[in-house]
């Protein structure tokens, strides 16, 4: 029996509707049909947080770019003087072997002034 009613029609006015809705076309492509609701501030939130990953991992590569950039300016500005003065450089050598775990050493002095000296 409901198959041989007729559909009523409903006009409406929507505005920025195609934010919100899925439209598809009606029967015989005519009119439009409502397939589905979305919610565009979920999408946007999705497309914020890409953007701002994309932002973090960046500004990490720029970080260890700049640390690895200041090593090899340091590498450098020691070899050239080190190759200007060799009698430096014996001494370099010399203490080089001492300074072996300084690192390990630095870590367990407590007294700020100890470290600077």
């Amino acid at each position: 029996m409901v198959e041989f009613l007729e559909r009523h029609k409903f006009a409406a006015t929507f505005d920025n509707c195609l934010l919100t809705i899925k439209l598809s076309a009606g029967r015989d492509n005519l009119n439009a049909v409502l397939t589905k609701w979305f919610d565009p501030i979920n999408e946007h939130d999705i497309a914020v947080k890409t953007v701002e990953e994309s932002a973090e991992y960046t500004r990490a590569l720029s970080s260890v770019y700049a640390l690895e950039a200041r090593t090899c300016r340091n590498w450098e500005t020691g070899w050239l003087i080190m190759n200007e003065r060799p009698e430096e450089m014996e001494e370099f050598l010399v203490l080089r072997k001492k300074m072996k775990d300084f690192e390990e050493i630095y870590a367990l002095i407590k007294d700020a002034k100890a470290k600077v000296s």
